[in-house]
């Protein structure tokens, strides 16, 4: 429908900002923040000079971006920060999700196939018998808990092997 069409344009909108900011030497991984100057927008969003500046003043007045102790460079104020918290709510987590879920089952099954220790895999979200709600619908409600120790393993995680080979951590 129009809403998840306007979301998937909305995705890659921001998919390709990303990638200019990547591009930029700048986003996921740097701490540093952003800074441009009114010429740079200008040139890159191919706008008057004085139509930039106008629109930085508005910003800044909304909070959006502040301007950097050289005067000449703006970078981002805290109402993105409070507007990014608010999208984020709005969205629905699992479809937001999908993608890195998949990537994330593609890895692990990887790891299934390459792994003499690892048998069996199960996922939230799947299709069929197998899947962690079916297998959960055919236990009770209720059950009694184990006694355990301050040092007992419970829960065993395995990163995507991102940085190097997929592992285990407890």
């Amino acid at each position: 429908d129009d809403h998840h069409a306007g979301r998937r344009r909305q995705a890659a909108d921001e998919h390709q900002h990303r990638q200019a900011l990547a591009a930029r030497g700048q986003g996921q991984g740097q701490h540093e923040a952003v800074r441009v100057a009114p010429p740079e927008i200008a040139q890159e969003l191919n706008l008057p000079r004085s139509t930039v500046f106008r629109l930085l003043h508005t910003l800044q007045m909304m909070g959006f971006v502040q301007k950097e102790g050289d005067e000449r460079h703006f970078k981002l104020g805290p109402a993105v920060l409070s507007h990014g918290f608010e999208y984020l709510a709005s969205l629905d987590i699992v479809e937001a999700a999908q993608p890195i879920l998949q990537r994330l089952r593609d890895e692990m099954e990887t790891t299934l196939k390459e792994s003499r220790q690892l048998r069996t895999c199960r996922y939230f979200y799947a299709e069929g018998p197998e899947s962690l709600e079916s297998l959960m619908a055919t236990k009770p409600a209720t059950f009694e808990t184990v006694d355990t120790a301050w040092d007992d393993v419970c829960l065993i995680a395995f990163t995507s092997g991102t940085t190097g080979p997929a592992k285990g951590c407890m």
